[in-house]
């Protein structure tokens, strides 16, 4: 009887360790299962992200191109002799003669205005070329020289 005892005892600690076993092995797949899903979430957000930014990194591009096509267009509206030629346009004309006032920058001494003398020429002509020195600017009729 003792025989049977042992042996009985002997087969049920067996299926213990083997159902630990089972349990273990189960647990780990669904651990490394679980951390995988976690991986692919995160790298989905993650790509998400970066999608984001590609699509920030070319409306920038796109706002800098439009910058650079207004600045350059501020510049050929502001141009003199494009205002020359508007302005003449209208009806406006050129006076007899034109002061031109230096830049004053604070605690220099201020020069006397410079006062250039328009032709005859010059009054028929509506465009003229602006040349700037450091103190003055003198205006010049195109064609006179």
């Amino acid at each position: 009887m003792e025989r049977d005892k042992r042996a009985s005892l002997e087969i049920v600690e067996a299926r213990r360790s083997r159902r630990r076993l089972r349990i273990a092995g189960m647990s780990m797949v669904g651990l490394v299962f679980g951390s995988m899903l976690g991986l692919a979430a995160f790298h989905s957000v993650l790509v998400q992200g970066q999608l984001r930014l590609d699509q920030f990194d070319t409306r920038i591009e796109q706002e800098q191109a439009r910058e650079m096509q207004l600045r350059l267009q501020v510049a050929q509206l502001g141009a003199p002799a494009r205002i020359m030629v508007a302005a003449g346009g209208q009806g406006m004309v050129s006076p007899d003669d034109r002061k031109f006032l230096a830049s004053v920058i604070p605690g220099t001494v201020v020069p006397p205005p410079v006062i250039a003398k328009s032709t005859a020429k010059a009054k028929s002509t509506t465009a003229a070329t602006f040349t700037s020195t450091a103190s003055t600017a003198v205006a010049t009729p195109t064609g006179a020289k």
